[in-house]
């Protein structure tokens, strides 16, 4: 409960105005999201400054801020859940997990349902419309489930004997808004309410026993009975979410965590693969290690990247990714008999900046009995590097002819291309100029690329 509580979103915003309100329209829709740096733990010296409130107030965190990890607020449709409430119309996704809301015009509605377990229509207004200054919202719920294990979907609690169950979840929320003013950030300045957000709840569980009558079993779920959080929010006009956020300690007093907008990020792009993009492989049950390295990205400040090998429906399996720094990630490839024969395109998937693709990056053909990754690694020489007049390049195993070999400047542009059916091919290079070169190998049962540089 104090997971959900702390981590509903509530509003952002950029206006000229100095004091605002916020409407429906202010508030995300799906389509929208938001990106967020996180700075926990959170300097002691801040926590003046989050407690300021009243009418025409500065909090200036323009300075004093780190930076520990990315965060985001998706807002997608409940439909993408497998099974989502009923009454939800929004689904948040961040980082730190979902949230599931009902939104009309007057109210944001937080939905605890638990499908999973049978338990339905638990729902609290966190927010009303308008949201304006000394604005207060309160609202509880009192919710009451009794059954069998099985009406829980817990069965399991039959085995250690009990024929009844009985769920008690009392809870209480209050948004009061305490302050407008201005916010200052390291890379925006905005005009803002603060909200005073202030969330507690007991949750009883109880199981019936033949033997032993009822008895309190929250401790053999593993479900905390008394929780309580308080967070300030400050936010604004037209902009989806809170502009920041600062997560207290249960007494109000001192912050844990500060979240912030950012709105200066660059987007990652994937700027190499190892092996070479465009390479083949056989359907031969191989595993290959691939390396990705990208630019603008940071990788080891966020958390459940992913990485797939996709073709229409089809994918390949990948083993767990590991971050490597934050611009390059490894992972391994498996390459099964029953992978679909085609071009597959790399995409990786980070919850902060989302997908971000390589098209074309590998090839599945036949198997052939030739590796890629072993010609790859063993059977290609390019000689001499640096080059002169002539260069030289030596194929050891035998290949599927013919072969072609094409050469690019560091801007992509074609200088020189020659087909061969031989497996030692010399190639006069003396009309380049001296600098980076790329060369592109491609046989018909492999590809793969060098890079030489001219010195004349």
């Amino acid at each position: 409960m104090k997971k959900i509580f702390a981590s509903f979103s509530i509003l952002i915003a950029l206006s000229s105005s100095a004091q605002i309100s916020i409407l429906r329209s202010d508030y995300g829709s799906i389509g929208d999201k938001v990106r967020f740096a996180v700075d926990t733990p959170v300097s002691n010296t801040l926590n003046s400054t989050i407690l300021l409130s009243g009418a025409n107030q500065t909090w200036d965190f323009s300075t004093g801020l780190s930076i520990n990890k990315y965060d985001s607020n998706v807002f997608v449709s409940p439909a993408l859940a497998v099974t989502p409430p009923d009454s939800a119309n929004l689904l948040i996704l961040s980082a730190s997990g979902r949230q599931f809301e009902n939104v009309d015009s007057d109210f944001v509605r937080l939905i605890l349902d638990r499908p999973t377990y049978n338990i339905k229509n638990i729902i609290i207004k966190i927010v009303q419309f308008p949201i304006t200054y000394n604005s207060v919202l309160i609202d509880s719920i009192n919710y009451t489930k009794s059954g069998t294990p099985a009406d829980f979907n817990v069965g399991v609690l039959s085995s250690f004997g009990y024929d009844s169950v009985k769920a008690v979840i009392k809870a209480f929320d209050s948004t009061t808004c305490l302050g407008w003013g201005s916010l200052n950030l390291p890379d925006t300045s905005v005009n803002v309410l603060q909200v005073k957000i202030a969330a507690e709840s007991n949750i009883y569980l109880y199981g019936h026993n033949a033997f032993t009558g009822w008895a309190l079993i929250n401790s053999l779920a593993g479900i905390p009975i008394h929780q309580k959080s308080v967070e300030y929010q400050w936010i604004g006009k037209n902009s989806k979410s809170y502009v920041a956020r600062a997560i207290m300690d249960s007494n109000g007093i001192v912050a844990s965590s500060f979240i912030y907008r950012i709105r200066k990020m660059s987007v990652p792009k994937i700027n190499l693969i190892t092996p070479n993009s465009g390479t083949r492989f056989n359907t031969s049950n191989d595993t290959i290690s691939v390396t990705i390295n990208t630019s603008n990205s940071r990788f080891t400040l966020s958390s459940n990247i992913s990485v797939s090998l996709i073709q229409g429906n089809n994918s390949m399996l990948i083993d767990p990714v590991n971050v490597v720094n934050d611009t390059t990630l490894t992972a391994k490839v498996i390459i099964q008999t029953s992978d679909a024969i085609g071009q597959y395109l790399l995409q990786v998937k980070d919850p902060i900046f989302g997908y971000f693709t390589l098209a074309n990056a590998f090839q599945v053909i036949a198997s052939t009995g030739i590796n890629e990754s072993q010609i790859n690694s063993a059977s290609i020489t390019v000689f001499p590097n640096p080059a002169n007049d002539v260069l030289t390049i030596s194929i050891s195993q035998q290949t599927i002819s013919p072969i072609t070999i094409s050469i690019y400047d560091i801007t992509g542009r074609l200088m020189n291309a020659v087909k061969t059916n031989k497996n030692n091919t010399s190639i006069d290079v003396s009309n380049l100029n001296n600098g980076i070169y790329f060369i592109n190998i491609n046989g018909s049962d492999f590809n793969t690329s060098r890079k030489i540089s001219i010195n004349k």
